[in-house]
């Protein structure tokens, strides 16, 4: 019995051995994988300072687009009436026309981008 539980501590004492072993060697030298988003409208890729909006469903787009396509729908709407004040379509998404919702401050941290 001694013998059998002699073969068990040897045993752990093997893997504890080379546990520590391979703590002090670098794991795969690789970098994180890279992440790359595009403007749906534009195509650009993402990087700074370019700053991005988000719908409710979570569909990006980047703030120089948001501000062309208000500056277009403004100028749409008030050349069709020009007592309106206000245009409903600004803020939607160009993916689903759901309303703009603000910032993805997550996601920019996450790409490097605030």
């Amino acid at each position: 019995m001694e013998s059998k539980s002699q073969s068990q501590m040897n045993e752990l004492k093997n893997m504890i051995r080379e546990l520590s072993v391979s703590n002090r060697t670098p794991a795969l030298q690789q970098q994180p994988p890279r992440i790359e988003l595009e403007c749906p409208v534009c195509m650009e890729v993402a990087k700074p300072p370019m700053r991005l909006k988000q719908c409710g469903k979570g569909h990006i787009i980047c703030d120089s687009c948001h501000t062309q396509a208000e500056g277009e729908a403004n100028a749409q709407w008030q050349a069709e009436e020009a007592d309106r004040v206000g245009n409903p379509n600004i803020d939607l998404c160009h993916t689903c026309r759901e309303v703009i919702t603000g910032r993805p401050s997550e996601l920019e941290r996450i790409l490097g981008l605030s």
